[in-house]
């Protein structure tokens, strides 16, 4: 990876076309460019599990209904669009926790891409 925008240098660029790896290039400063990197891997490497239940965003915070689906339902995970409430995940709920500090655990529906619709609680 190269940053500032610069030119990737052919003690670089050489060895890494005849092993056929890319060399990136960012315009970020290098700092910034590691402090994203970070956050970003931490997020997409944080330890994940399924679960057996319902996610809905209250108040912009995810609450995890678990049980069994009848129960879930009399607990407002059936219809959170009449109260306001948005559902995130309903059967499945994939959680993940991320290890940065303050961190919250992370939820959304193991069959949407990650960030299109999640919740952290």
């Amino acid at each position: 990876m190269v940053t500032n925008d610069a030119a990737a240098p052919a003690a670089l660029t050489e060895p890494a076309d005849a092993a056929g790896v890319a060399v990136l290039g960012s315009a970020l400063r290098t700092a910034d460019f590691i402090r994203s990197a970070t956050v970003w891997l931490e997020e997409r490497m944080a330890p994940e599990t399924n679960l057996h239940g319902d996610l809905v965003e209250m108040h912009g915070l995810g609450v995890l209904i678990l049980g069994k689906e009848r129960d879930r339902q009399e607990r407002g995970g059936a219809r959170p669009g009449a109260r306001g409430h948005r559902l995130v995940a309903d059967d499945v709920v994939q959680v993940r926790a991320p290890r940065r500090r303050r961190a919250r655990a992370l939820g959304a529906s193991p069959w949407t891409p990650h960030g299109d619709s999640a919740a952290s609680g």
